[in-house]
């Protein structure tokens, strides 16, 4: 019985471990995503920008 909440024990440590580890990842996740949005709009911006610059020399 002591060997069986020792290993139930180990087993909640490693879920806790892997737990932390999934949060981490989404964290890491979520900044990505955010810096992958501020280039879209910056990139967007200078699309805009190039765009109006053509335009000017249009026939």
């Amino acid at each position: 019985m002591a060997a069986a909440a020792a290993e139930q024990s180990q087993t909640g440590v490693a879920l806790a471990g892997n737990i932390e580890q999934v949060a981490a990842m989404v964290e890491d996740t979520q900044r990505a995503a955010g810096q992958t949005v501020g280039a879209v709009r910056r990139i967007d911006t200078l699309s805009a920008t190039l765009k109006h610059s053509v335009d000017r020399f249009r026939l």
